[in-house]
């Protein structure tokens, strides 16, 4: 496969994601929007609450065979070896299948034991979170082959549509005051109509491949999985579902506005990130099967390129927002929700902080997948996992969701940093500090530029919150533009003086200087 064909996949992945991502962006703030308010903080939450348990139960039950199929299946497709494709496959649903049961199982024993205080006790919550768990199980075996087979126009117009519908079905569950119950009905209706369609396109696209073909045994499933199984637990314990899951354990039925307050601020800025393609399952699954076709290809030096370009552009595009969405972005969650969320907005930046860091991981743990370096990643996220923990633990009845913020950005920073370290010790990457620099100074104008629109309005509505984005975007996009004279080749051996003469400046400061004896000759 030539160098163009490459490109062609990833451009055309890439783009799907990032027009998917962007619909998806507006159309789930939007739903988000008319449930929060429509709800209110203490049902949302408690609905919040269940979607994210089910979601981290889905984790627990994987067996980490989510992520070994998305690195095994790719090169056995790549390959034609479709018998052991079969049966990994097969492996994969039915390992998955008793984990679920025996979760199920548990659930419903919990629940007889369990508080007042918690949800468990609820039985109308048990039977949707049995339900979200067993749909969310089924997806995630469904959506992986078709990743491998880079169906990102398939999924993304699938994950809008599916969020159009669900905003409609919004629309139904208010105008006939449905209550919390008609909007987990709602989000049951929603995943079944995924599931019925992501099963049609497998059946259209994967199974007659695979139809004919006798298993043939894969070895070492379970020796590869079970690493990364334990890494994607630990990648858990670092989400937002985790944070959620120990709040409402801890603080009992009195944590679902917290619940609420917290999740809006997390979602808020994942989405934002998301709009740009960046920080996304899909985003990662993309660079794990095209790096993974680079070194079953022999392709050491287009992935060395490869991974340079995506840490530029992820510093070009992840610094504005680190900046902007730190001064903006509580305003954002007040126009959006209401009021009662304008005390939160160091929560906010909090979160635009650490998860400007940890987007570096999308990109550098699929690649460190693919270069089998699980054991490296599993030593370093089951230290810092069972760290934040014990910080968790700590910060919850200590100091509240502010806490639990701290503590969320503070370990997935680290680690994010650790393993962009393990993958430059891996492929000697090359990255230039000036580059870096020269963001570094145009998101700065940026910012100004924003604080002074900012201070200048007395009240900030969506319509000048926007125009005031805008500004300041262009603001950060004509810095860059003037510092673009410093040319790649040149930036290691460029002194101060010699940025001086590529940027020009010594001309203006003469002609600055020129035009100043010419209005003191003319006074004389």
């Amino acid at each position: 496969m030539n160098n163009a064909s490459y490109k062609d996949k990833v451009i055309k992945g890439t783009a799907w994601n990032l027009l998917g991502t962007f619909l998806m962006l507006i159309i789930g703030i939007g739903s988000s929007v008319l449930y929060v308010r429509y709800l209110g903080s203490q049902d949302y939450g408690i609905a919040v609450y269940i979607t994210d348990m089910s979601i981290f139960a889905v984790t627990i039950c994987s067996l980490g065979l989510g992520t070994y199929q998305s690195k095994v299946l790719q090169q056995l497709n790549f390959e034609s070896r479709y018998s052991e494709y079969k049966f990994v496959l097969i492996h994969n649903i039915k390992s998955r299948f008793l984990m679920v049961m025996a979760a199920i199982l548990l659930i419903i024993v919990a629940g007889e034991f369990a508080s007042d205080t918690v949800i468990l006790k609820n039985k109308s919550a048990v039977i949707f979170l049995v339900i979200f768990l067993v749909i969310q199980m089924l997806l995630a075996v469904l959506r992986g082959p078709l990743l491998v087979e880079y169906q990102q126009k398939f999924l993304n117009s699938l994950d809008v549509g599916l969020l159009l519908a669900r905003l409609i079905i919004v629309l139904v569950v208010i105008c006939f005051n449905y209550g919390l119950i008609g909007f987990l009905i709602s989000e049951v209706i929603v995943e079944i109509g995924q599931l019925i369609l992501l099963f049609y396109q497998f059946n259209r696209l994967v199974w007659p491949k695979i139809r004919d073909v006798q298993p043939q045994e894969y070895p070492g499933i379970f020796k590869t999985s079970l690493p990364m199984y334990l890494v994607d637990l630990s990648t858990k314990i670092y989400s937002k579902e985790y944070d959620v899951f120990l709040i409402g354990l801890l603080m009992g039925s009195q944590s679902f506005r917290e619940i609420t307050i917290y999740s809006l601020n997390y979602v808020l800025v994942a989405r934002v990130f998301s709009f740009l393609g960046l920080g996304t399952s899909s985003s990662a699954s993309l660079i794990m099967n095209f790096s993974s076709e680079l070194i079953a290809d022999n392709k050491a030096e287009l992935l060395k390129r490869f991974i340079e370009k995506q840490f530029k552009m992820f510093v070009f595009l992840v610094l504005p927002i680190m900046f902007g969405g730190g001064i903006v972005g509580g305003n954002i969650l007040q126009i959006l929700y209401g009021k009662e969320f304008s005390d939160f907005s160091a929560i906010n930046a909090l979160f635009f902080v650490g998860y400007s860091i940890s987007v570096s991981s999308f990109i550098a743990k699929p690649i460190l997948f693919v270069l089998g370096k699980e054991q490296a990643l599993l030593k370093i996220r089951l230290l810092l996992a069972l760290v934040k923990t014990v910080l968790l633990l700590f910060a919850i009845y200590n100091f509240g969701i502010i806490g639990v913020a701290v503590a969320s950005v503070l370990i997935m920073s680290t680690s994010s940093i650790i393993e962009v370290i393990l993958l430059r010790e891996c492929i000697n990457f090359y990255f230039p500090k000036i580059y870096f620099i020269k963001i570094l100074i145009s998101c700065v104008v940026m910012s100004l530029c924003l604080l002074a629109i900012l201070h200048s309005i007395n009240t900030v509505d969506l319509v000048r919150l926007l125009l005031c984005i805008s500004l300041s975007s262009i603001a950060y996009l004509c810095s860059i533009y003037f510092l673009k004279p410093l040319d790649y080749e040149d930036y290691e051996t460029l002194n101060g003086f010699k940025m001086i003469q590529k940027l020009k400046l010594n001309k203006i400061i003469l002609l600055f200087c020129s035009s100043i004896d010419q209005n003191q000759s003319a006074k004389r």
